[in-house]
C-alpha cells in the first residue's frame, strides 16, 4: 500500500521539504538500511565477491544473529550494484599436439636411472594458481642427481618457457 507524499504531508501538518530533510538526516528505518547496507558489502567484500543471498544471509545470522529475507538482501545487493562473480571451470591446457614439427626421440626409454651426471636431462612443465593469474613452471632435470638444472616461469603457456629452461640449464 502506498500513499501520496503531499496528501500525507498535508495531514500530517508536515512541509515536503521537512519530510525529505528527515528521510535525509536521520530517519530510524534510514539508519538501519544505511548499517546493514554496509555489513552485507563488507561480507560480500570480504567473501571476494563470490557471496550470494543465501551464504550472505547465513553469514549475517552466525556473525550478527540478524534474520532476514533473500528477497530483502537480494534488493540490498540490487541497489549497492553488488554481483557474484561465477568461478568458471578450470581446463588445464598444457598440450598443443596441432603442430608441423618433428616429435622427439623417447631416448630414456622410460629407464629413469642414470650412471653419471650430465648425461640425461628431463623436462616438465606445470601451473602454479595465484590471486591474481596462473604461472607456468617449466623445469629441466638432471636424472643422475635428480636436481633441477634449469628452469623457467611465464604467464602464458608457449614453446618461449621450455626454451628458455634449457638455456638456463645450458648457462649452469
Amino acid at each position: 500500500m502506498s500513499f501520496n507524499i503531499s496528501t500525507m504531508c498535508k495531514t500530517l501538518k508536515v512541509s515536503q521539504s521537512c519530510y525529505y530533510q528527515w528521510i535525509k538526516d536521520g530517519s530510524i528505518v534510514y539508519k538501519v538500511d544505511k548499517q546493514l547496507n554496509k555489513l552485507i558489502k563488507d561480507i560480500f567484500e570480504l567473501s571476494r565477491q563470490t557471496y550470494g543471498t543465501r551464504r550472505i544471509r547465513e553469514a549475517l545470522m552466525k556473525k550478527y544473529g540478524l534474520v532476514m529475507s533473500l528477497n530483502k538482501i537480494g534488493q540490498i545487493m540490487k541497489y549497492l550494484n553488488l554481483k557474484v562473480k561465477m568461478k568458471r571451470r578450470f581446463k588445464v591446457v598444457t598440450t598443443d599436439s596441432n603442430y608441423n614439427f618433428p616429435i622427439a626421440s623417447n631416448r630414456p626409454q622410460r629407464d629413469f636411472y642414470e650412471s653419471a651426471t650430465n648425461n640425461t636431462y628431463v623436462g616438465d612443465i606445470t601451473y602454479i594458481p595465484t590471486k591474481e593469474e596462473r604461472l607456468y613452471l617449466a623445469t629441466v632435470i638432471d636424472l643422475y642427481s635428480r636436481k633441477v638444472v634449469g628452469w623457467s616461469m611465464a604467464v602464458k603457456c608457449n614453446p618461449k618457457v621450455h626454451q628458455y629452461a634449457v638455456q638456463k640449464c645450458a648457462t649452469s
